[in-house]
Formats: C-alpha cells, sequence, structure tokens
C-alpha cells in the first residue's frame, strides 16, 4: 500500500483540454502544485487530503449529535458520533477503505476528545505530539490494525483518518469539540459542526441538545432535523438538577449539515474552573478604544470589492496616504490619476495575498481587507522566501490594526488573526467610516494571562489559585463570584488553545527548526494538560496497548484527558484530594472494626 495524493474528482475527457495540449503543451507545473492551485480556488482542500487507503465504496450512514449548553458562559460541547459503512461489491484484501474526513469547526473552537469503537468496545485517544501521532498511524495502518487520529488543519478545520472500514461491515468513530457560541446582537447562536468526507445523503440522523444552565427564547429553524417527519420534541423547562435522561430538545430525521439553534444572551456569569494550581476564570469581554495616530491605509483589494464601496473609501480617506498592492507593480500609493487604473488591475482577482512585511511602520497604519471566500493558506507559503519575512515581521514589535468588512476571513488572514498578529476589528463600510472619522479603534487586551474569545465575547483570565481573589473581569452589578460557581474544564481547552496560538506567530506544522523544538515541546505538553488537538498536539487511538509504547505514547496524568458529555466541572486540587485520602481511610477503619465487632458477637 502507498500514500498517493491526487484531486479526489472523477477524471473525464475534455476534447477542448486536449486540443489545447496538443497546440500549446502540457503545463509545466508539477502535481503538487496543480493541486495547490486547484485548492486555492476551489476550496477544495478536502478533495486533495493524501489518502493512504481508498475511500471511493465508504457511505456516513448515521449522524448521531450530542450538544451542552452552557449559555451563562457563552460555551458550548458537541459529540458527533458517525456511523461509516464500505458498499465493495466484490470485496478483496485491498479493499479496507480508511475513512477521511474533514470537519468544519465554529471560530475558536477545538477538538476535546476522539473515540474509536474496537471489537465492540469505545477506546478513547491519547493526546500526543502531532508528529508522533501521525508516524503512529501512518505505519499501523499499513497494517491490519485498527488505528484512527485527528490532526488540527487551518481555517478552523480538522482532519480525522479511520482504518479500516471493512466491506459490509459498519465502523463507529466520536468525534467531542468544544466551542464558543456566537454572540449576535442580544442572541447567542450554536452553528452545528458539519464535514467533508464519505457522503451522508441517505443518513439517518438524532440530535440530543442539554441546557446546562437556564436558557430561554429557544428558537429552531425551519429546516431543523426531523420537523419534516412532525418527530421534534422541545422542553423549554430548566430545573437546577435536571433529569439526566431528558433533554432539552430532542430530534430525528434524515442528516443535515447546516443549522444552528438560539436562544436569549442571559450575559456571562463569572465562573471559575481550577487545575493544577491555576484557576481559570470567565468574565465578559468589553471592547476597548483608544485614540490612533494613523498615517498610512493600506486597501486590500480582490474581486470582493465593488467600484462603489471603492470610491466612497477613498472619498472618506481623502487627505491619508492610501496604498494598494498591484499584481505587477509592487506596492503604489493611490493618486487620484491612478486610483481607477489600479482598481481596475485588482477587481477580478480571484484572492489577494496582501504582502504584509511591506508595512513597516505597525503602530501607524492600518489594513483595510474585503476577504474572498479562498485563498491560498499560510502553510502553502511553508519554505519560500516570503514566509521566512513574513516570520520576520511577525516577531518585530507592535501589531498592525486591521479592519474588515464583514465577519469572512480569508484563510490566510484568519490564520494569521489567530496567532495574534492583528489589533483585529471588523464591521460594516458605516462602521469603519465612523472609526476613520472617530480615530479610535479597538485595542488588542490579549496577554499571556488574559485572552478574549472574540465570537463569544468571553474572557478567560488565569491565575493562580492562591491569589484567586486579585482576579479582575468584566461584571455586570448582579454578578458575584463564589466558590460554588464551578464552570465546566472547557474553560481552560479554550484558553490554552488560544496560548497556543498566539505563542506560534504563525509557525505551522511543518514549518518548524532546531531552534523551535523546545518551544514546541512545551506547547505540547500545554495541548495535553488541556486535552485539545491543536497545530502542535493530535489525538490518536491504537488497537493494542504495546502500540502506545512502540510510538512512545503515553497518557499524561497530570492533564484533563478526553472530554465528555456530562462533566463534572472542576477537578480537586492536590489538597483536596489529600482530605478525600483521610476520609476514605478513616471510614475503611470504622468499617473494618464494625466488621470485627460483629464477628466477635456472634462467637
Amino acid at each position: 500500500v502507498r500514500s498517493h495524493r491526487y484531486f479526489n474528482e472523477r477524471r473525464k475527457h475534455d476534447p477542448l483540454i486536449m486540443i489545447a495540449t496538443f497546440f500549446y503543451g502540457a503545463s509545466r507545473l508539477g502535481n503538487d502544485d496543480r493541486i495547490k492551485v486547484l485548492e486555492s480556488l476551489f476550496d477544495s482542500r478536502h478533495a486533495a487530503q493524501e489518502r493512504l487507503w481508498s475511500d471511493d465504496a465508504l457511505t456516513t450512514t448515521a449522524v448521531k449529535t450530542s450538544v451542552e449548553l452552557w449559555p451563562r458562559l457563552h460555551l458550548s460541547y458537541t459529540e458527533q458520533e458517525l456511523t461509516i459503512t464500505n458498499n465493495t461489491l466484490h470485496p478483496t484484501w485491498f479493499d479496507k477503505g480508511e475513512a477521511l474526513y474533514t470537519f468544519h469547526l465554529p471560530e475558536g473552537a477545538a477538538v476535546t476528545s476522539l473515540s474509536l469503537w474496537i471489537n465492540g468496545h469505545e477506546e478513547k485517544g491519547i493526546f500526543t505530539s502531532r508528529h508522533k501521532a501521525d508516524t503512529a498511524y501512518r505505519s499501523i495502518a499499513r497494517h491490519e490494525s485498527d488505528p484512527s487520529v485527528v490532526h488540527w488543519q487551518e481555517g478552523n478545520n480538522v482532519i480525522v483518518r479511520v482504518f479500516p472500514i471493512p466491506p459490509h461491515g459498519p465502523r463507529r468513530f466520536k468525534i467531542g469539540i468544544t466551542a464558543p457560541l456566537e454572540k449576535e446582537g442580544g442572541r447567542l447562536v450554536y452553528h452545528n459542526t458539519w464535514f467533508d468526507g464519505p457522503p451522508a445523503d441517505d443518513a439517518t440522523a438524532s440530535v440530543r441538545v442539554h441546557a446546562m444552565q437556564p436558557l430561554e427564547g429557544l428558537q429552531t429553524p425551519a429546516n431543523f432535523p426531523g420537523d419534516d417527519e412532525k418527530n421534534l420534541h422541545v422542553n423549554l423547562r430548566w430545573t437546577s438538577e435536571p433529569d439526566k435522561n431528558q433533554s432539552l430538545l430532542e430530534t430525528e430525521g434524515n442528516y443535515l449539515a447546516y443549522w444552528s439553534l438560539s436562544f436569549l444572551d442571559p450575559g456571562i456569569t463569572p465562573q471559575t474552573f481550577r487545575f493544577n494550581g491555576q484557576q481559570y476564570t470567565a468574565g465578559t469581554a468589553t471592547p476597548v478604544f483608544a485614540a490612533a495616530d494613523i498615517r498610512a491605509v493600506y486597501l486590500d483589494l480582490n474581486k470582493s470589492w465593488t467600484p462603489d464601496e471603492y470610491t466612497a473609501l477613498l472619498a472618506g480617506l481623502h487627505g491619508r496616504k492610501v496604498y494598494a498592492w498591484q499584481p505587477n507593480g509592487g506596492l503604489i500609493e493611490l493618486t487620484p490619476a491612478s486610483a481607477d487604473l489600479i482598481f481596475r488591475q485588482c477587481e477580478n482577482l480571484q484572492f489577494s495575498l496582501f504582502p504584509l512585511p511591506v508595512i513597516s511602520d505597525k503602530e501607524h497604519s492600518l489594513l483595510i481587507s474585503k476577504s474572498a471566500p479562498s485563498s491560498p493558506a499560510l502553510s502553502d507559503l511553508n519554505n519560500s522566501d516570503y514566509a521566512a519575512r513574513l516570520h520576520a515581521w511577525l516577531a518585530a514589535p507592535g501589531k498592525l490594526r486591521i479592519f474588515t468588512i464583514g465577519r469572512d476571513l480569508s484563510p490566510y488572514l484568519k490564520t494569521l488573526r489567530e496567532c495574534g498578529a492583528f489589533a483585529y476589528d471588523n464591521g460594516s463600510w458605516q462602521t469603519c467610516y465612523r472609526r476613520l472619522a472617530e480615530n479610535r479603534f479597538l485595542v488588542d487586551t490579549d496577554r499571556p494571562d488574559l485572552y478574549t474569545i472574540d465570537p463569544a465575547g468571553l474572557l478567560i483570565c488565569k491565575t493562580s489559585s492562591d491569589n484567586g481573589a486579585a482576579l479582575s473581569v468584566s461584571r455586570t452589578p448582579q454578578d458575584s463570584v463564589s466558590d460554588a460557581a464551578q464552570a465546566p474544564d472547557h474553560l481552560l481547552r479554550l484558553f490554552a488553545y488560544r496560548r497556543i496560538q498566539q505563542t506560534l506567530k504563525g509557525h505551522l506544522p511543518g514549518d518548524y527548526t532546531d531552534e523551535d523544538e523546545p518551544t514546541v515541546d512545551s506547547l505540547v505538553q500545554t495541548a495535553q494538560e488541556a486535552g485539545i488537538v491543536s497545530p502542535v498536539s493530535s489525538l490518536v487511538v491504537l488497537e493494542k496497548p504495546e502500540d502506545y509504547k512502540t510510538f512512545d505514547i503515553a497518557e499524561s496524568e497530570a492533564s484533563l484527558k478526553n472530554a465528555s458529555l456530562r462533566g463534572q466541572g472542576a477537578v480537586p486540587e492536590p489538597g483536596e484530594w489529600a482530605v478525600l485520602g483521610v476520609a476514605l481511610a478513616f471510614f475503611l477503619v470504622i468499617r473494618l472494626r464494625s466488621a470485627r465487632t460483629s464477628t466477635n458477637a456472634k462467637v
């Protein structure tokens, strides 16, 4: 068996292509470069993923979704259990399929659990370095053992591989995702996690949603799974101790990839999760604006811009230096004489990769972008001269201000934003004009002990358990924090994910040097402690205990491990474990003495 990377689409005979090839010759682009062009132009990265075994005969036959919601923390946890079937008609030894899935996560989300059913039993994954997990999976998947692995990918995506899928034999795996709830005005929105992979056109689906805190004003979309079968059950009552077998919402029907739920935003009630001598407290992220001396504005032009938007913006920027990147002319200052010509040269660009290192004065500059949905990813630039200049620019002091029109970002800008390259803001054109007129822009308040989860308006602050009283987060007058306010462990998971992204500063898998190894090792330990899949860490399930030993994969004891439904919240501190141990020993002594007394009495 050999791995192969190709564009996973049925080959067609096109006479026009054949004639063009006859006159102009075959393309001089190599196979990998051709695939990268197709990935960038058509946003089809899943189709071009490397495959160790064929997946042509595989289908997804069932999707079971279980969701937990924490409205007062703006958090959610989702488990999706998928059943895969190999429909090979005349199976041979070579027809053991490999299931390959790309899961598209909400912004700011992280994978926090993975399970694979082996011989009828659910086996949990182990968090380890990306390199170890990939090496183990590739080695074992060339034989008949049962591995599964999940890797982080740019653009809020993860790749899951499952092997083998035997002919006519269903296979199950489960993935868990910790995600922020998206704040839209006075409501919170939960977005379902959808995937590319073996077709799910005829798959059955079930959805169970649990409210872990009071929830009001639930709205389901018209196309919610189960609506057409009239098989939707909604229970809007909530008690302090809800029945574990009772869901807020239950439905069964045909699988639907895109759906969401919304409900009223009750605001964030500060709660704390404690682990390993540290505590992680949730608070409300309050936008902070400050005066800015913007001396140069850079426009990231592409086909997303309309002539009217461009003209109106230039009128609002009158008196400022404005620059754009011309495809064949480099960085050019816009003047009344050149503005129209430059726009005509850029308005048909399928995507844009604004060369950020040309902006040397980050403090006094503003980049305005309106992104196309697809573009090359940052990892496509690995080992290039531009990548080296970009990493040097990211390591330099200061953060560039960027304002994007709308919430959509290209994969290139999305990855840079996640690693903290920008002081980021977004909104409508009117908001952009107002920021420029007032010369007041959003301030980046992130620091190593405090991170903002932007989509949710959530602030997570890390402090030592000994000085928790010094914590300062935004609260409403009615909010209060007590030791009884125990948050779920997902606070630590999201905090660690954000910290790893910002520490990497744009360095991605395949882009590390020997000098980076100490930092990478430290970040892998952070990921293992928090139980998250990240650019440096993965989750892997192997069939036998000795397989883990072979590849030096061990489960960290001082870690959260896999997330689960109905999690217990805070984990006892070492001192608390000691108290529990003493109490247990005390009760055992009393029990033994009682047993001896009873025996003597009988004698």
